[in-house]
């Protein structure tokens, strides 16, 4: 048996296209016009290149070939065209994560002391903590200290209120005539004193006499 193109002897093992068409012929594969590209997309091809069929399914499958090629060139020549934008975009890109770069950097630095300003704070805000409670307690024992002393000091006083004052009045004998009054020993009194100035030669009721009795004779307080 031989092609029905070529007219060579076909070889009894090979694999061989049968036209399914009006000639019913078979062929070399290789003979066969477009009959590698069809199995490869997947398709089903029946007749050979001289058989017409009826239906026209050979020039349609033809003509569909040639759409797709077609559709095909237009895509590859409209992605080779967009090329040259793509890499003026790809080179925007490039400089933009430069700068991006540049300022990531920048800000990894800035970070880094601020860090270090932050630390550096803490330590100081600690140091002046533990400086504030050692001055609050220090404060509160100032504090008591003094209460203490106010509290020693007011002891050694008597406040008398209520004592007219008279014109060239001594104070000290006002006193000592009080005391003899209510039996009280005036001996260790230091000192006497009017806390309210008034004019001379006016005579002021409910006037106040303050005097200090001071137990301790070296103790003087005035």
């Amino acid at each position: 048996m031989e092609c029905q193109m070529c007219k060579k002897v076909l070889s009894k093992r090979g694999s061989h296209f049968v036209s399914q068409g009006a000639c019913g012929g078979t062929f070399h594969r290789g003979c066969v016009k477009g009959l590698a590209a069809d199995l490869k997309m997947g398709r089903i091809r029946l007749h050979c290149n001289n058989c017409i069929n009826d239906d026209g399914s050979d020039n349609e499958d033809t003509d569909e070939e040639n759409q797709n090629l077609s559709q095909i060139l237009k895509d590859i020549q409209k992605k080779v065209g967009s090329l040259p934008q793509l890499k003026k975009q790809l080179e925007m890109i490039n400089e933009s994560m430069s700068v991006l770069s540049e300022k990531y950097d920048k800000l990894l630095t800035e970070h880094e002391q601020s860090k270090q300003k932050i630390i550096k704070s803490e330590k100081n805000i600690l140091s002046l903590n533990s400086k504030c409670v050692y001055l609050e307690k220090s404060n509160i024992a100032l504090e008591q200290k003094v209460h203490e002393l106010e509290q020693s000091s007011l002891k050694h006083n008597i406040e008398i209120v209520g004592i007219e004052q008279l014109p060239d009045e001594d104070v000290e004998k006002v006193v000592s005539k009080i005391g003899e009054t209510m039996n009280v020993s005036c001996v260790d009194i230091e000192s006497a004193r009017r806390t309210r100035q008034t004019k001379p030669g006016v005579v002021q009721g409910g006037g106040e006499v303050e005097y200090w009795f001071i137990r301790a004779a070296n103790l003087v307080r005035e």
